[in-house]
């Protein structure tokens, strides 16, 4: 065959493993959302007060990501619109804006007035939240503004501004010139990080106390098993995937982080790869290639919005976690010093050492604080989810959350660019100048299995 006649959208047999790909799309919303009654019956509720003609309430629904808070909600407001449509009601509406690509106030607030087609062109956020307040109060409206990732606001000010006008606005406080007075407003924030409400300032506290808080849990493996199984019921062509391939993607899932998205999103790569590989059936060396991509996906999503010193800051952590030896438990490593009275590789002091090394050998830029330094691990990264840590006594442990190879890899893709590149392992002589070690310990650790495990033994 010659080079002309070759198309690559030509094949003789059609392999289809996906019968329609709609239903492992993540943006799906299916008709009952499993596991998630009592969460949709008490938001039933409060969402119905508007149709009522009563004010509608506030809500904080919290829980890891991937659990159905935004699933719910954007389920609840779809049953909503419905229902406006049938009774013929017009002044209800609803405005969602995800703040995890609107990460200032002054960007939600324009969202906003887009929604109602208010032209702006003040930078300051105040007055055009005042323009938006005054165009939704022009008629007896019943407002609904749902704030989605709300935590991921750069700066706990910025969350307590945007929260504490719009929970005010609908108690009658006077704005600038204007007061709400024919309108309701009910605020609905989606987060993720649980301890939320305890990083709001007391005054935004009060004007949200009597917000309904709804908690969304991880799913168990049994529940991620059978979500996995109405999905892949509609999904995938009959006898593609057996039992036992959906338990283990429940299980992987499980481990990883309990949720349905990333079971689903495995399910469907799994399925994308059997087809492209022309395999009649879905097989475990599917998933598990699936579940490397995915890895890296989610990773880099985890770290993408870091700046590059909180990036290297990550790597020095990975770098030094990896040193451990495979197995080891935090009881293991503690107390802080060896039976030699040498520092052990996790010491937050050793973890900055690196740090530095990296800076002055690989990036060349002068490093934070040692303060600034911590400040990563006890703000950012635990609020984000990238670590784990742990109390004894007086010293505080951390750990990396993210797989501890994908994740080293990426960073060091990323800021690793001269010439003089650090190896997929770091070489031990690393080690001999940053951490002191001599040359049969530095060995030692060089030639020790990483540890490649998500999860901390306590």
């Amino acid at each position: 065959m010659t080079l002309g006649h070759f198309n690559p959208l030509r094949f003789d047999t059609e392999i289809k493993i996906i019968k329609d790909i709609n239903y492992l799309q993540l943006e799906y919303i299916p008709e009952q959302i499993l596991h998630r009654e009592k969460q949709i019956k008490e938001m039933s509720y409060l969402f119905k007060q508007p149709l009522l003609k009563r004010p509608p309430e506030n809500m904080l629904l919290y829980g890891r990501s991937g659990t159905g808070k935004t699933m719910s909600v954007l389920q609840m407001t779809k049953y909503l619109r419905e229902e406006c449509n049938r009774r013929r009601i017009k002044n209800i509406e609803v405005f969602y804006i995800n703040c995890s690509k609107a990460k200032a106030p002054i960007t939600i607030v324009r969202k906003l007035c887009q929604q109602v087609n208010l032209p702006y062109s003040s930078n300051d956020s105040e007055e055009l939240m005042n323009s938006f307040l005054k165009k939704i109060d022009e008629n007896n409206n019943f407002i609904i503004i749902i704030l989605d990732e709300i935590d991921k606001l750069k700066h706990d000010l910025d969350k307590d501004w945007i929260i504490r006008y719009l929970v005010r606005a609908r108690e009658g406080y006077q704005f600038g010139s204007s007061t709400i007075t024919n309108s309701y407003i009910g605020l609905i924030c989606i987060v993720n990080d649980t301890l939320f409400t305890e990083k709001l300032n007391v005054g935004t506290m009060e004007s949200f106390g009597k917000t309904h808080i709804i908690r969304f849990p991880p799913y168990t493996e049994k529940q991620l098993y059978s979500i996995l199984e109405a999905r892949a019921n509609k999904a995938l062509t009959k006898g593609t995937i057996n039992d036992k391939l959906i338990h283990d993607i429940a299980k992987y899932s499980k481990d990883l982080n309990a949720e349905a998205r990333t079971a689903i999103q495995l399910m469907r790569e799994s399925s994308i790869i059997a087809e492209q590989q022309r395999s009649k059936i879905i097989k475990k060396e599917h998933i598990i290639e699936a579940k490397q991509k995915i890895e890296s996906q989610n990773i880099w999503q985890e770290m993408r919005d870091l700046s590059k010193h909180e990036k290297i800051a990550y790597l020095s952590l990975l770098i030094a976690y990896e040193l451990m030896n495979n197995g080891k438990t935090i009881k293991d490593i503690m107390p802080s010093r060896k039976k030699d009275n040498t520092k052990i590789l996790t010491d937050m002091n050793t973890v900055y050492k690196i740090y530095l090394a990296l800076l002055e050998n690989y990036v060349h830029q002068n490093p934070v604080s040692n303060r600034q330094f911590r400040r990563y691990f006890t703000g950012t990264f635990d609020t984000q989810g990238l670590i784990k840590s742990k109390s004894i006594g007086k010293t505080i442990i951390y750990a990396p959350i993210l797989p501890i190879s994908t994740a080293r890899e990426l960073l060091l893709n990323e800021l690793i660019i001269e010439k003089k590149k650090i190896d997929s392992l770091i070489p031990s002589k690393f080690f001999r100048e940053v951490i002191r070690l001599d040359e049969k310990q530095a060995d030692e650790v060089f030639n020790s299995k990483p540890i490649i495990t998500n999860h901390w033994s306590w």
